[in-house]
């Protein structure tokens, strides 16, 4: 089972982005300061955070992407993106319509994400954080086939008094998303600065020629072809290798081919050139599990739990390297500390049912089994079959149990 995100945002927001960025002219105007946009007027509350954040995720849940961007501030997100850089107008003028344009379609960050629900993935608030340039609202995203991400939603008060969303830190990055499309509208706009070196020119010239490789790419991916995907990344300029942004698409692509030989290896080469990145620990969290280092695993959940405030789900993590560790009774532990704090987690009460099952606590697995049949909807009719199964479908618990079943 992996644990990363099948489907890193910072893939789609680089890949979004060649598209709204293609086609730009070099020409410069003078720079000024970046501006970043903060509380104007009254601080923002955390109720009014959590209400932002809840609208943005009930606007995922319905695919409401109007109610999505009423949520988002996306005019003071350009600002950020493109404010203090040396440009044409017309060129800014030109990347602005663009990107307006995009967010409503399938490649945006919404669409993207929409798409995660309508495949059974889901979205939490978990709390508001308090942070250097204001409050931000920590969100879990959890993918149906196991994919993990975070994002934290930075919220300010706006000129008319409205709290809303200006910009997005994404986990399995470690970026702020108007970082990440910064680096690109300048890459686009005006490539190396007049006191570039050669090596940094050189690089940004390999950007730009990237482009088009890099929406192929995306197409491949959507296409479920992650095998003409890994031909058209290494058709990529090699000094393109080295930043981070192209190494997750490395990963991403690798996942999905489904060969933890090229995935590990493509892991090991993010740690070795980012051993001090934020994401690292919930990157490398797959790599551990996949090859059942479960010290390591537990260690990384751990680390990147204390620096999000903790999650009920890492909790469930936790509890599938006990497990696995053949410590059923610890692991049913952190299962069932994480389904007292978040009462939606199926992935606990999945937990929880395993590991009666390794206990032979067989009527614990029926009230469990009852349990999700209440509380999920769950239908369990068919246990059989499954070998995980097998010791309790032995049981004469499982005999009355399936007998009282309709």
């Amino acid at each position: 089972m992996h644990y990363l995100s099948r489907r890193p945002r910072a893939v789609i927001l680089l890949i979004f982005l060649a598209a709204v960025a293609s086609g730009c002219g070099p020409q410069k105007t003078a720079a000024g300061p970046r501006v970043i946009l903060h509380d104007v007027g009254a601080k923002t509350t955390n109720e009014e955070c959590l209400a932002i954040a809840e609208t943005l995720v009930r606007a995922l849940n319905t695919r409401d992407v109007d109610l999505f961007n009423t949520a988002m501030d996306w005019e003071g997100f350009i600002e950020q993106v493109t404010s203090g850089l040396a440009v044409d107008p017309a060129f800014r003028e030109g990347f602005v319509g663009r990107f307006k344009k995009s967010l409503r379609e399938p490649t945006s960050f919404f669409g993207d994400l929409v798409r995660s629900v309508e495949k059974g993935g889901s979205f939490r608030v978990l709390r508001v954080r308090d942070e250097a340039d204001g409050k931000a609202v920590l969100v879990r995203q959890l993918h149906k086939e196991g994919g993990l991400n975070y994002y934290s939603f930075r919220v300010v008060r706006r000129p008319d008094g409205k709290p809303r969303a200006v910009d997005i830190y994404v986990y399995l990055s470690a970026q702020m998303t108007s970082d990440l499309f910064r680096q690109i509208y300048q890459t686009g706009s005006d490539g190396a600065s007049s006191s570039a070196t050669p090596e940094e020119r050189a690089r940004t010239d390999a950007m730009k020629k990237s482009f088009k490789l890099l929406a192929d790419i995306r197409a491949a991916i959507r296409a479920e072809d992650p095998k003409h995907a890994w031909e058209l990344y290494k058709q990529l300029d090699p000094l393109l290798y080295a930043q981070k942004s192209y190494q997750i698409v490395k990963i991403n692509i690798a996942q999905q081919l489904n060969d933890n030989d090229i995935y590990l290896a493509a892991l090991d080469e993010y740690r070795s050139r980012f051993p001090n990145d934020p994401s690292l620990d919930l990157i490398l969290l797959d790599a551990y599990m996949v090859k059942q280092d479960f010290a390591s695993a537990k260690s990384a959940i751990a680390r990147f739990s204390a620096s999000i405030g903790g999650d009920p789900f890492l909790d469930v993590l936790r509890g599938e390297c006990e497990l696995a560790e053949g410590k059923p009774d610890i692991a049913a532990a952190s299962a069932q500390a994480a389904l007292d704090a978040d009462e939606t987690l199926v992935a606990a009460l999945d937990l929880s049912v395993r590991c009666s099952i390794a206990l032979k606590k067989f009527d614990e697995t029926v009230r469990l089994l009852e349990l999700g049949k209440k509380r999920f909807s769950r239908n369990d009719n068919d246990l059989e079959g499954k070998p995980e199964f097998a010791d309790f479908v032995k049981s004469p618990q499982y005999k009355t149990w399936s007998q009282k079943k309709p």
